[in-house]
Order: structure tokens, then C-alpha cells, then sequence
């Protein structure tokens, strides 16, 4: 195969999305990969620009990055794109730009990677390490309101004994602190 062909054919299966763009962030061409990230038809992408299919917060974002590539500046940076139903798509783009033969830049590549899946699991994590935070509170708290003899001040600084050492009523004192 030659060269020109294994390029076309590494694009149209790619998994990475691929979005080239003017210097005016239209877009010029894009594959498959990039139509499914921004669950689009080709045609509905082809000629409009890169704003069209951002928020305002990543159009800002959209805005510094192209800055730093008219100054020749590369590297992948984060920012969601948004569906058609409103959904927006983290993503990281590689962006590279592009100079004709006498060195004047002409646009820009963009190589995009959904990052839905490992934003999922980001957050997934940050639950559980609050999950587990809270936890260890109503363990200690309901340690505390269970032995007499200690001060519970932590939660309504009544001596737990106050309480009669019920764990029904060390629970609707945390309820009532917001804890649970």
C-alpha cells in the first residue's frame, strides 16, 4: 500500500477522532471516529466552525488554545464538546498546526480522545473516598454514643449517656447534622 492510502484507511478506522480545521477554526475535514464523538453526520459538521459544537466555558477554552497555536505552540489540552442533545463530551485534543510551503500557518489537527469512561471512574473514585470518609465519622461518632462514659461533643456535645447509648438516637443526631 502506499503511503497516502495507509493514512486514509489508519483514519477512516481509527478509534481517535481526527479534526482539521482552518485559522478560523472551520472545519475543513474530520473522520469517522470524530462524526461519532460528536454524534454528528460529516455533513453536519463540514464547514462550521469548532464554537458551534462547544458551551461558552469551553469556547473560552477553544479561544486560548487556538491563541497558542498561531504562535506554533502544540500539545494536548482538555475540553468538552457538546452533542446535539446538549450532552457535553470531555475530550482530550493533541493539536498541531499546519504551514503551508512558505511557513504560514493555515490551521490546525486536532487528534481527540473521549474521556468519558475515565471521568466516569474519576468520579466513581472521589464518591467512594467520601463514601469512605463518611463512614469512618459515623463509626467513631457512634462509638463515642455508645460508650457512657464519653462525650460525644462532635455531634451535639451531650454526654452520649444523655442519649441512653441508643444508636436510633445517635443516628437522627447525625441525620439532624447533616451527616447522613
Amino acid at each position: 500500500m502506499e503511503r497516502d492510502r495507509i493514512i486514509e484507511k489508519l483514519l477512516e478506522t481509527t478509534q481517535e477522532g481526527f479534526w482539521n480545521i482552518d485559522n478560523d477554526g472551520r472545519t475543513i475535514d474530520l473522520n469517522p471516529a470524530m462524526c461519532g464523538i460528536l454524534d454528528r453526520s460529516r455533513d453536519e459538521i463540514m464547514g462550521k466552525t469548532i464554537y458551534e459544537f462547544v458551551d461558552a466555558e469551553n469556547e473560552a477554552i477553544f479561544h486560548t488554545e487556538l491563541e497558542k497555536l498561531r504562535h506554533g505552540h502544540t500539545g494536548p489540552y482538555e475540553v468538552a464538546l457538546q452533542r446535539p442533545d446538549g450532552t457535553n463530551i470531555p475530550c482530550i485534543n493533541n493539536a498541531t498546526p499546519i504551514f503551508d510551503d512558505d511557513g504560514v500557518k493555515i490551521g490546525s489537527i486536532g487528534l481527540w480522545t473521549d474521556i468519558s469512561a475515565q471521568k466516569k471512574i474519576e468520579a466513581a473514585g472521589v464518591a467512594q473516598t467520601k463514601l469512605i470518609e463518611f463512614l469512618q465519622t459515623v463509626s467513631t461518632l457512634a462509638n463515642e454514643a455508645l460508650e457512657p462514659a464519653k462525650p460525644c461533643g462532635a455531634v451535639c456535645g451531650r454526654p452520649a449517656g444523655s442519649w441512653g447509648g441508643r444508636w436510633g438516637t445517635c443516628m437522627n443526631v447525625l441525620r439532624k447534622a447533616n451527616f447522613c
